[in-house]
């Protein structure tokens, strides 16, 4: 699609919104089981970015004699501008900044010939991160870098599905700090479980269930509330991924999975501040270099490491893996439960890529416990109905 087909398509575009209720909760347990990861700049940063991030300001935007985009080939030009371009729409005030055709001198946005950096402030911006556009070719978006900063909870954290195709985004910065008193709202906590819902699952294929770019080398998602379990499927999702940091997460909990140990591009994991516990895979040792791991004595010490996992009830234990057995319930039960369970990823489809475990003890909003298993799809954005008890 060349340039003038894009600048075309977007000029025809208006902003909309688009609401959906929430499904009402099936049962009262609250309960959080898959898990997430988050990053920061601890220990061996990313490069820091050149401009300063996208804020809210009053200012008018002289845009005379900087059409010139430098550079990127047409191509390169047109398809990241058409992706840049969708931001304004679900984040309405970058409307009045990102103005220019020239995006390089938008608010937040830095070139270079590496490629494009963007960084947005969440104290200020209010909205959700945009879907990559269908027409859009995504080898040619050259977003390499892309974070949202800052204390504050005007962005949502939800990554959409589509960015996992960016073939140049190589860093991501969610670094959203939840620490104040709006944390204690549904809305923020509601915010931070479907990124966490996001990361830890997906669809029929271990490749489907992929949600980080595939190429991203540096994850950083630090003080995000997280919580649950970490997905097994990174190595296989992100083969060139070498910093991910978890730290201050206080709701993680498990152990690192054993799948990890074959992460080979794997350089720094930072996992302080968690309720991670056991050892790291024994693999890390043998890699030139070597993982460092940043954690407490409980998973750096070779001696606790072994123990420290005795008194955790954590979902990750073996048999709560995802293709482990089912706890609890007979054959017969498990059966049953699973034949309901089934039914409601086709009334409530956005269920269907968070149901694909032969688990379902370890499925998202589902809670196994000797006395029964509970379900509870409340705070959530999915659109359906309760389905009928199958005659099977």
């Amino acid at each position: 699609m060349t340039l003038q087909h894009l600048l075309a398509q977007r000029a025809r575009r208006t902003p909309k919104r688009q609401w959906h209720p929430a499904v009402p909760g099936l049962m009262i347990v609250a309960v959080t089981v898959l898990g997430s990861f988050v990053s920061g700049a601890t220990a061996a940063p990313p490069p820091i970015m050149g401009g300063k991030p996208a804020v809210l300001i009053e200012k008018v935007v002289d845009c005379t004699g900087r059409d010139t985009i430098p550079f990127y080939t047409v191509e390169q030009q047109a398809n990241t501008s058409a992706f840049l371009a969708e931001f304004p729409y679900t984040i309405a005030a970058l409307s009045k900044t990102w103005v220019c055709r020239n995006f390089c001198e938008w608010d937040g946005v830095h070139c270079s010939a590496e490629g494009v950096e963007v960084r947005l402030d969440s104290r200020q911006l209010v909205g959700r991160l945009p879907e990559v556009p269908t027409a859009v070719d995504v080898e040619q978006v050259m977003v390499t870098r892309f974070a949202v900063e800052g204390e504050g909870d005007g962005i949502k954290s939800q990554l959409p599905k589509s960015w996992r195709k960016l073939e140049q985004l190589k860093s991501l910065e969610l670094s959203l700090d939840y620490r104040s008193s709006a944390s204690k709202s549904s809305e923020v906590q509601n915010t931070v479980r479907t990124v966490r819902t996001m990361t830890d699952t997906a669809s029929r294929t271990e490749l489907d269930r992929c949600f980080i770019p595939r190429n991203a080398e540096n994850v950083s998602l630090y003080s995000n509330r997280m919580s649950g379990t970490l997905p097994p499927n990174l190595p296989i999702c992100n083969p060139k991924m070498k910093y991910l940091y978890l730290h201050n997460n206080t709701g993680l909990e498990g152990t690192i999975p054993k799948e990890w140990g074959s992460w080979t591009s794997l350089q720094i994991i930072n996992i302080e501040l968690t309720n991670l516990c056991g050892c790291p895979p024994k693999e890390w040792a043998t890699f030139n270099p070597s993982v460092i791991v940043l954690a407490e004595d409980r998973i750096t010490n070779p001696d606790l490491c072994k123990v420290s996992c005795k008194d955790s009830s954590s979902s990750s234990s073996p048999e709560l893996e995802c293709d482990g057995p089912i706890p609890f319930y007979t054959p017969t039960q498990q059966a049953h439960t699973r034949n309901f369970l089934e039914a409601f990823k086709y009334t409530i489809t956005d269920l269907q890529p968070l149901w694909t475990c032969t688990n379902f003890c370890v499925w998202e909003y589902v809670h196994c416990t000797p006395a029964g298993v509970a379900v509870e799809i409340t705070g959530t954005e999915f659109f359906g109905s309760v389905p009928e008890v199958p005659a099977d």
